[in-house]
């Protein structure tokens, strides 16, 4: 048992906890449930519970939320679209979110009946290319 300012005040049956707290005008809070014997604090629950929500709020207030931007390149881009994307990469970047970016080939079988399987890793559009793409989907 617990008082409001800290001070322990023993192990007694929850009765006597319970008339201590009436008489002080607090509620009683069972603090740890599982420990032996159950820790009990006198103290008013709503100020406490309160405190609590406004610390809890305060906390997410300063959390910074990061979204995963996706950017979609095609085989078939303008020079300027293809400039305009990287710069949104590296505007998503710098403002602390998570990319994916995403290399868009059309698949469609070719004139000579072969399957289109090859990626153009060496492109110097893509300097940035460290590793062979996956193919998703």
């Amino acid at each position: 048992m617990i008082d409001e300012d800290g001070a322990q005040l023993g192990i007694m049956p929850p009765s006597q906890a319970l008339m201590i707290a009436e008489e002080k005008g607090l509620d009683l809070v069972e603090i740890a449930a599982s420990a032996t014997p159950p820790v009990c604090k006198i103290m008013n629950s709503g100020k406490y519970f309160y405190q609590q929500a406004k610390r809890e709020s305060e906390a997410r207030k300063h959390q910074r939320h990061i979204q995963v931007k996706e950017v979609k390149f095609r085989v078939k881009i303008d020079e300027h679209d293809f400039q305009f994307k990287t710069r949104n990469v590296e505007r998503f970047l710098l403002e602390g979110n998570k990319v994916k970016s995403a290399a868009a080939r059309p698949c469609t079988a070719r004139s000579d009946g072969a399957s289109c399987t090859g990626w153009p890793v060496s492109s110097p559009r893509w300097p940035w290319w460290r590793a062979r793409p996956s193919r998703k989907g």
